[in-house]
C-alpha cells in the first residue's frame, strides 16, 4: 500500500523548479559572474572566427589601363586588368579566388556557416545526453583545429574544409553558452545576462568593419546603443509582441533602401538605424528562445532554432551576389525576402515574467495520471482496509 505522506512528499519535490531554488540562494554570486566573464570572452573570439573571411577572402584590387585603382572587380577582369601590387597579400590573391574564380570566394564566406548548421543541429542533440560541459568543451576543440588549418592551408580546398570544421565548433559553443547562462541566472538576472553577453559582439566587430566600410562607425554605435537599450528594458518588454514591432520596423527600413540607394548619407543613417532594430530583435530572440523550451530539451531547441537561422548566414553571400549581379539594392532585396517571415513569430506563446520550465508536457500529464492513478490506490486502499476492520468487528 502507498503511504499518503511519501507520495506528498514526492509530488512536492517534483514540483521544485530550479528557477525558484536560485532565487532563494541568489543568482548573482561570484559563481555566475565568473561564467559570465568566460562566455564574453569566447563570444568575442567567436565574433573575431566568424569575421575572418572579411580579411583573408576581400576582394583583391586592381591597376586600371587609367593608372587609378580600380575596385570593380568585374570590369576589371573584363579589362584584363592587372593586380595592383602594393597591397596585402590575401588568401583571394594567393589562391587565384578572382575574376572566373571569384564564385570560389562567395563560396568559402558561407562554409562557416555551413558548418555551424550542421554543428548545431548535431551538438546540441549530443549535449543533452553527454552534458552541456563536455560538448562546450569539445565544440571549442573542433573550432581550434579549424581555425589553426586556416591559417595553415596551402590551397582552396584545405581552406574550406577547416572552414567547415571551425564553423562546427564555434556557433554550437555559442548555443551552449546562452543555455548554461540561462539555467544558472534567475529570471530578470538571465534576461540582463543575455544581453550583456551579445554586447562583448560588438567589442570585437566595429574593429572588423572598421578596415572594410566607411560607414562602420556609424553603424557599430548603432549597435551598441542598441545592446545597451535592451539590457535596460528587456525585463520589462513582451517577447511576442516586441519581436513583431522590432522586425517589421527593420523590413520596412531595409526596402527604403530602393529610394535612397543613390544618397550616401541616407543610406549611412538607414543602415544604422536596420542594425539597431536587428539587434534589438537578437537580443529578445536569444532570451525569448531560452524561455519557450523546458530544461530537458533545452539545449536540443536553441541548437534547432540557431541551426535554423544559419541557413541564412548561410545564403546571404550567395543572395547578395545575386543581387549585386542584377544591380539591384542588397538591403533592399533582403527586405522583399524578408517580408514573410515577419508572419512567423504569430505562431509563438508569449513567455515574459515565466519561469524556465523544468519537466516536459508530456512528463506533466505522466506525473498527473500517475498522481490521479496513486490517490485512487490509496482510496481503495483505505476502503479495503475500513472493510476488514468492519468485518473483524461483527
Amino acid at each position: 500500500m502507498n503511504d499518503p505522506l511519501i507520495t506528498q512528499n514526492t509530488q512536492k519535490s517534483e514540483a521544485i523548479n530550479l528557477q525558484h531554488l536560485l532565487k532563494q540562494v541568489g543568482d548573482k554570486n561570484k559563481y555566475q559572474l565568473i561564467i559570465l566573464i568566460i562566455f564574453i570572452f569566447q563570444w568575442m573570439v567567436s565574433v573575431s572566427v566568424l569575421f575572418g573571411p572579411l580579411f583573408f577572402l576581400n576582394e583583391p584590387k586592381f591597376l586600371c589601363q587609367d593608372g587609378k585603382i580600380c575596385e570593380n572587380e568585374k570590369l576589371a577582369c573584363e579589362e584584363n586588368a592587372p593586380l595592383l601590387q602594393d597591397q596585402k597579400i590575401t588568401m583571394s590573391i594567393s589562391f587565384n579566388l578572382y575574376c572566373d574564380r571569384s564564385i570560389l570566394r562567395t563560396i568559402s564566406s558561407s562554409i562557416t556557416f555551413f558548418g555551424s548548421i550542421v554543428g548545431n543541429l548535431l551538438f546540441s542533440f549530443m549535449a543533452e545526453r553527454l552534458g552541456r560541459r563536455f560538448m562546450m568543451i569539445f565544440s571549442w576543440g573542433f573550432c581550434t583545429v579549424g581555425v589553426i588549418g586556416i591559417n595553415l592551408s596551402i590551397n582552396f580546398t584545405m581552406l574550406a574544409i577547416f572552414q567547415f570544421i571551425s564553423g562546427c565548433g564555434i556557433i554550437p559553443s555559442n548555443s551552449l553558452n546562452l543555455v548554461i547562462l540561462g539555467e544558472q541566472y534567475g529570471n530578470k538576472s538571465r534576461q540582463k545576462a543575455t544581453t550583456a553577453l551579445l554586447m562583448s559582439c560588438f567589442i570585437i566587430s566595429p574593429q572588423k568593419g572598421n578596415s572594410v566600410y566607411a560607414n562602420a562607425t556609424i553603424v557599430a554605435v548603432g549597435e551598441f546603443l542598441a545592446y545597451l537599450l535592451s539590457n535596460q528594458l528587456i525585463t520589462y518588454l513582451p517577447r511576442k509582441q516586441f519581436t513583431i514591432i522590432c522586425m517589421a520596423l527593420s523590413n520596412l527600413l531595409c526596402l527604403l533602401s530602393f529610394v535612397f540607394a543613390d544618397i550616401e548619407l541616407a543610406m549611412t543613417i538607414n543602415s544604422a538605424l536596420i542594425r539597431i532594430f536587428n539587434c534589438l530583435t537578437f537580443s529578445i530572440l536569444h532570451v525569448y528562445i531560452q524561455e519557450l523550451y523546458p530544461t530537458p530539451v533545452r539545449s536540443m531547441g536553441v541548437g534547432l532554432q540557431m541551426g535554423i537561422g544559419l541557413i541564412g548566414s548561410f545564403l546571404a553571400p550567395y543572395i547578395l551576389s545575386l543581387f549585386k549581379y542584377l544591380n539591384m539594392s542588397q538591403l533592399g532585396g533582403v527586405g522583399l525576402i524578408f517580408i514573410p517571415f515577419n508572419f512567423a513569430n504569430i505562431l509563438y506563446q508569449e513567455t515574459k515574467d515565466q519561469i524556465l520550465e523544468d519537466v516536459l508536457e508530456e512528463e506533466k500529464q505522466y506525473l498527473y495520471e500517475n498522481q490521479n492513478q496513486n490517490m485512487q490506490t490509496i482510496v481503495q486502499d483505505q476502503d479495503q482496509d475500513e472493510n476488514e476492520r468492519n468485518s473483524n468487528i461483527l
